[in-house]
């Protein structure tokens, strides 16, 4: 985690944290949301990434292919999850339970509580 980083992100719902290193976007914070984890300030080195989210946020349609994606600090189901999500193609929807199927776990659609 020494090479990670992060920069702040300006849009029209407040500044977001993105958490980064050169593999790819580990997390983003929402507004209010920081990461746990104090990292050192960066610029971005995705040219546009802002202006791309700046313009989601104002309803534009925006690929966000082009931004790579580390999810090699989640759990395996979480990181089939994410893919999967990924697919979802713009202007559609998908229940927990569809991603959670397709993700390879159709019972994880809901959290099971300890009794």
């Amino acid at each position: 985690m020494a090479d990670w980083r992060r920069a702040e992100i300006a849009t029209p719902r407040g500044i977001f944290s993105l958490v980064f290193h050169a593999r790819g976007i580990f997390a983003l914070h929402f507004p209010g949301c920081a990461p746990e984890q104090e990292y050192p300030r960066a610029e971005l080195p995705w040219p546009g990434l802002a202006e791309e989210l700046e313009r989601y946020f104002r309803g534009a349609r925006v690929e966000w292919g082009p931004y790579p994606l580390d999810d090699s600090g989640y759990p395996p189901f979480t990181r089939r999850l994410l893919r999967e999500v990924r697919l979802i193609p713009y202007g559609a929807s998908c229940s927990y339970r569809e991603i959670a199927a397709r993700a390879g776990s159709p019972g994880a659609w809901r959290a099971r509580s300890e009794e």
